[in-house]
């Protein structure tokens, strides 16, 4: 099983910062996963426009999840 990790911290002044971060998934296949990373990552471009802080960084990312 294979994760879609979507990371993004930004700064709003020189003392705060805030980082989110959300997983998608399962996807069966890693090929499954990598072919979303492209319209989540302008996705999440697209909101960092509107958002007005300093993104300090963004990340989207497959990783192997664990399977239960």
């Amino acid at each position: 099983m294979w994760m879609l990790v979507i990371t993004v911290c930004l700064q709003f002044s020189s003392t705060e910062a805030e980082c989110r971060r959300q997983v998608q998934g399962p996807h069966l296949t890693p090929m499954e996963c990598r072919n979303r990373m492209p319209e989540q990552a302008k996705a999440i471009e697209k909101v960092i426009e509107g958002i007005g802080g300093r993104v300090l960084f963004a990340n989207v990312s497959c990783k192997k999840g664990k399977d239960v």
